[in-house]
């Protein structure tokens, strides 16, 4: 606990601040795990209130601000959001580049309607046990009325799938079911679902567009949801929803609003959704239970 305590201290006199100073705990601990060595000291108090004192102190804060360099972004507002929709997912085609287009319109709004963060809809890399991006065979359609196929009745179907493709259609969709991998609340992965119903207006355009996306997408169940197959002039390609993507589109969307787009980025639609919440009168355990946060977790309004 001393040393790992001394550590922080020597990266924050050395000007690192916050997880700038602690974060290296995390590559420590991934080490003693493989080692099959004890793990209890991470989490000593004086563990803890070392990595409490690596923040920014209210100085510190107050000239971040005055320098305009501060790494707070502001909320994504449901404006913002329709623009993104209007501008580019109307009228547009599935065929390359539009699809491209589409595929950054329906990661945006998953991202805000389940409170994500940026790993979820998109596919930032990393091992397969670091990986927390949403993959069709994680999205469950829910039928109204059961179909018939093959002798075999269905009431669902995941996304991606072939049965899914040729059994479901539009009318039929009553809900889908998006099961999330989180760490948050222990330290075995666990998997929250998040429900999109009809229960609103806006909530049944959502489900509406997200089953339109799973049906032209043409990637299979193994796939990233955010992924799709199509012609690229050349040929078929497969392309995945990439954090540079969703940045473009929320800063340009921003900036056509008359707003700085430097204010927003891909943490806006997570902090919109929380704001959003928060707002309605939603209940601190229904905010972090929607966006995978701890149990603990407190969000500034």
């Amino acid at each position: 606990v001393e040393l790992l305590c001394n550590l922080f201290k020597t990266r924050y006199t050395s000007g690192k601040r916050g997880k700038g100073a602690y974060d290296i705990g995390a590559g420590i601990k991934k080490y003693f795990q493989i080692e099959l060595q004890p793990l209890g000291f991470f989490e000593s108090p004086l563990a803890t209130g070392a990595r409490t004192a690596c923040r920014l102190t209210t100085d510190e804060l107050r000239d971040i601000q005055r320098d305009g360099t501060s790494n707070d972004k502001l909320p994504v507002f449901w404006e913002m959001l329709s623009t993104m929709r209007e501008t580019h997912w109307n009228n547009r085609s599935w065929d390359h580049p539009d699809i491209d287009l589409r595929m950054t319109v329906i990661g945006a709004l998953v991202a805000y309607e389940l409170a994500n963060r940026g790993g979820e809809v998109c596919s930032v890399g990393g091992s397969s046990s670091e990986n927390h991006t949403i993959y069709n065979e994680q999205v469950a359609f829910t039928l109204i009325e059961p179909v018939v196929i093959a002798g075999k009745i269905h009431m669902g179907f995941a996304a991606g799938t072939t049965l899914f493709r040729e059994g479901a259609t539009r009318d039929n969709i009553e809900s889908c079911a998006i099961g999330v991998a989180s760490h948050k609340t222990g330290a075995v992965a666990v998997h929250n679902v998040k429900v999109i119903k009809r229960e609103n207006e806006r909530e049944s355009e959502l489900l509406d567009d997200l089953f339109e996306w799973c049906i032209h997408s043409r990637s299979t169940s193994r796939e990233p949801l955010c992924s799709r197959w199509a012609w690229s002039g050349r040929k078929v390609s497969h392309k995945k929803l990439t954090p540079k993507m969703m940045a473009t589109l929320i800063k340009t969307t921003a900036d056509s609003l008359g707003l700085d787009g430097k204010e927003f980025a891909n943490h806006s639609f997570r902090k919109g959704a929380v704001t959003s919440m928060q707002a309605a009168g939603c209940l601190l355990s229904e905010t972090n239970a929607r966006g995978n946060y701890s149990r603990d977790s407190v969000h500034e309004p």
